[in-house]
């Protein structure tokens, strides 16, 4: 392998795994409403394309009935209420007004971890809520989102150590492609 072509392959490497994106599976963790019920599930957030995908989030009885909010019976998206708020995560059930909206207090991103609910939102609570076009509603009065995708302190992120491996396997190369040239040039 000549030193331009592995720079060709090296080159490429690295750009691949510094253009992938992730998506990470975030669940609800002790989402409550004021009427005691509860909201349990997760979905899909990829923070760098702003996409919302895979979710399936049930909610108990109490002022509303029992649903379960997927793919198959409603939509999903992020939407900025208004200025100065996160993005409200909104699952809609198909065909009908009844929706859940959850507001973070801060941004998701592929870094995970735990954010937890926005309890003081637009409409006096009104961003967290689930209802039938916001009569009846049960506004949410506890949680968080989790997800374990944060890695561990100290381990390097996909990219970082990509971009260390090629580095040693170039160096390997490099060191056995002088001791290749001195060998041809002792026999000659």
């Amino acid at each position: 392998m000549t030193y331009k072509n592995f720079l060709l392959l090296t080159s490429a490497l690295v750009v691949a795994q510094i253009g992938s994106a992730s998506t990470v599976n975030w669940s609800l963790n002790a989402i409550t409403f004021n009427d005691d019920a509860t909201a349990t599930g997760t979905f899909d957030w990829d923070a760098d394309s702003q996409t919302l995908s895979n979710w399936n989030i049930s909610t108990t009885s109490g002022t509303l009935s029992a649903f379960t909010y997927t793919p198959a019976d409603s939509t999903a998206g992020a939407y900025y209420q208004v200025a100065g708020y996160e993005k409200e995560y909104l699952f809609m059930a198909n065909g009908s007004t009844r929706q859940l909206r959850l507001t973070p207090v801060s941004a998701l991103t592929d870094a995970g971890g735990t954010v937890d609910v926005n309890l003081n939102t637009w409409g006096g609570g009104s961003g967290s809520v689930e209802c039938f076009n916001c009569s009846p509603y049960r506004p949410v009065v506890s949680g968080a989102f989790t997800t374990d995708a944060t890695a561990p302190e100290g381990t390097p992120e996909p990219p970082s150590a990509g971009m260390l491996g090629c580095g040693l396997i170039g160096s390997v190369i490099f060191v056995r492609m002088r001791q290749n040239r001195a060998k041809r040039s002792a026999t000659c």
